[in-house]
Parts: C-alpha cells; sequence; structure tokens
C-alpha cells in the first residue's frame, strides 16, 4: 500500500493494479466487439471509399473543369462547399462505425443530415438565397459578439487588442450586410427568412421544405444521442461483463446508421451532379452522378445484407447505366437524353 496527497487529501491504494485490470477487460471487451464489427463492416466500408472516390471527382470537376463561365456562382460555390464539408463528415461517421462507437457514429451522421439539408434547401431556392447564406458567417459571429460569447477575451490582455479589432470588423460587416439584405438577415438561419416570408426561422421549417417525416424521425431519434439524454444511454450501453459499475458500448446493429449515410450523402452529391448537368450543360456530370447513385445503392445492399427494392425507373435506370459503362467509366453521350428525365 502507498499514499499519494491529491488535493491536500490522502489516498490509500490498497491495489495498484485494479486500474490496469480493469483497463485490460475494457479493452478485451472491446476486441470482442471489434471482431464482430469487422465482418459486418469491412465490406461497407470497402465499398464506401469507393463512392467517396466517386463523389470527390464530382466535387472537384463541379468547381474547375465543368464550370463553363468563370463568372461568379453563388449557389453552385455554396454546393461544392457544403458537399466537401459533407464527404468529410460521412467519412467519419463511418470510421466510428468500424471503431464500434455508436453513438458518435449518430451524432456524426446528424450533422451530415444538417449539412444536406441546408444544402438541399439552398438548391432548390432562388439565387439570392446562396448570396445571403454566403454571408451567414458574418452574422453568426456577429450574434456571438453580442451574446456575450466571446467577452472573456477582452479581458485577457494577450487577446484583448486583436478581438477588439476583430469586433470592430465585424460589426461594420453585419452593419453593412442589414442595410443591403434587411433586418432578418441579422437572426439565426436569418438567410433562410426571406425564402421562408418568416422573420424567425428555425431548423425545422428549412427541414419540412426538403425532407420528409420519415427522414425527421431518424433525426430526431439521431439527437439523443448528441444531447445526452439518458435514452441514449440506455439504448447504446450496458454493464461491463467483469465489473457492474462500469458501462460500455452494447450490442451494435450499425444498419439504420449506414444506410442513412449512403443516401443522406447521395442527395447532396446528386444534386450537385444534376444542377451541373443543367446549368453548365456538361453531360458527363449527370452520368457521375448516376454512377455515384449506383454506389450508393451497392453501400445501402451491403448494410441490409437483403435485396433492396428500387422502382421499375432505378432498374431501367440502372439497366441503362449497365450498358453505357466502360473500363475507364468513359460517358457515352447517346444515352444522356433519355436517362435525364428519369426520377432518383
Amino acid at each position: 500500500m502507498r499514499e499519494v496527497s491529491e488535493f491536500g487529501e490522502t489516498l490509500e491504494y490498497r491495489n495498484e493494479e485494479l486500474g490496469y485490470d480493469l483497463g485490460r477487460n475494457r479493452i478485451k471487451a472491446r476486441k470482442a466487439l471489434q471482431d464482430d464489427l469487422d465482418k459486418y463492416v469491412t465490406p461497407y466500408e470497402r465499398n464506401f471509399y469507393g463512392y467517396l472516390t466517386v463523389a470527390e471527382h464530382i466535387n472537384t470537376e463541379s468547381a474547375t473543369n465543368w464550370r463553363v463561365s468563370t463568372r461568379s456562382n453563388a449557389k453552385l460555390d455554396i454546393l461544392c462547399e457544403l458537399h466537401s464539408q459533407a464527404l468529410i463528415v460521412a467519412e467519419e461517421v463511418v470510421t466510428l462505425i468500424s471503431a464500434g462507437l455508436p453513438t458518435g457514429a449518430t451524432a456524426r451522421w446528424r450533422t451530415l443530415y444538417e449539412i444536406t439539408v441546408t444544402a438541399l434547401f439552398i438548391a432548390k431556392s432562388p439565387n439570392m438565397v446562396a448570396e445571403r447564406y454566403k454571408h451567414s458567417h458574418i452574422v453568426e459571429q456577429y450574434l456571438r459578439i453580442r451574446n456575450g460569447d466571446t467577452n472573456h477575451l477582452m479581458r485577457d490582455a494577450r487577446f484583448s487588442k486583436a478581438e477588439r479589432a476583430r469586433r470592430t470588423a465585424v460589426e461594420h460587416e453585419a452593419a453593412r450586410l442589414e442595410t443591403k439584405y434587411g433586418s432578418s438577415l441579422i437572426r439565426p438561419y436569418g438567410w433562410a427568412s426571406e425564402r421562408l416570408k418568416q422573420k424567425r426561422v428555425t431548423f425545422n421549417d428549412i427541414e419540412k421544405r426538403v425532407m420528409d417525416k420519415q427522414r425527421h424521425l431518424t433525426y430526431i431519434t439521431a439527437a439523443q444521442d448528441s444531447h445526452g439524454v439518458r435514452l441514449s444511454s440506455v439504448r447504446n450501453m450496458v454493464r461491463h461483463p467483469e465489473s457492474e459499475s462500469l458501462l460500455t458500448t452494447g450490442p451494435l446493429d450499425p444498419y439504420i446508421i449506414q444506410v442513412e449515410t449512403a443516401w443522406t450523402l447521395q442527395d447532396l452529391t446528386w444534386e450537385l451532379a444534376r444542377r451541373v448537368h443543367r446549368r453548365q450543360e456538361q453531360p458527363e456530370a449527370l452520368y457521375w452522378g448516376y454512377v455515384a447513385y449506383m454506389y450508393a445503392l451497392d453501400l445501402a445492399t451491403e448494410a441490409t445484407h437483403a435485396r433492396y427494392t428500387v422502382s421499375p425507373s432505378h432498374l431501367r435506370l440502372l439497366s441503362s447505366i449497365s450498358d453505357s459503362r466502360s473500363p475507364k467509366l468513359k460517358p457515352q453521350s447517346k444515352s444522356y437524353d433519355n436517362l435525364s428525365n428519369e426520377p432518383i
């Protein structure tokens, strides 16, 4: 037995190995979980990185080679930006699933969903909405200043001078934007207020315009893992088998989050590819959008380990793409006219 003085108290450690034993037991429990996950998740993960490669190609080309004009295009700029962010978050989701961390994966999917909802709303709105959103980071900084969230920096000599200059710049820019777009912009989600004809806008108002009720219910469930409510612990955690006082990750069924990740990301990838095809007159963009759809379908199938039901139009679409594929995945323009009107 040894004594350690910490915070004025004498703590007696009767068993120095206790912490090490618990740590080893936890690692063993996670190793067993990881072995099960490897069998289930690895095929999905392999297909996901195939999808990611295609989606990154769409993003890069949309921002560069598929543009027919060098003029500024706020909507396309924002869609490319949000799509890039979505790709990173989706990879985080898959990484967390592979590591056996379901609540973390679900919480990050929630972020992916919010990015996609924002992008779809902007894509389906007039160009002015994209212009307003493009300045929303200034509004967010201004609201933080107004609410006192950065006051501690003003009290610290190391940051006060730089913070004062930053505040002045942000306040001047916010005043300019308010003059240009109106006071409705200087609110949370104010960039969407003009489109929705509402002074006060919530994420739920935006979501209703672009997503169905079932997706909303999945989003609400994911919120439980983000906000630390007890239902998340009850659903996702169990008592450690060798220590009743220790909670650890319970049995994991990643099916829902895998499927939702595939389709949430594909919603945004498809919207970007379709918009470039229509607005920039780039048939290659549509082709790659359909290739991404095929990968998303594979992802969902791997997640379910069952036959995936698709509509007759999707079956025709897949058949057409299969006929047009070549080893180098070069598009065949003759197939675009009859594909462009297919729903997805």
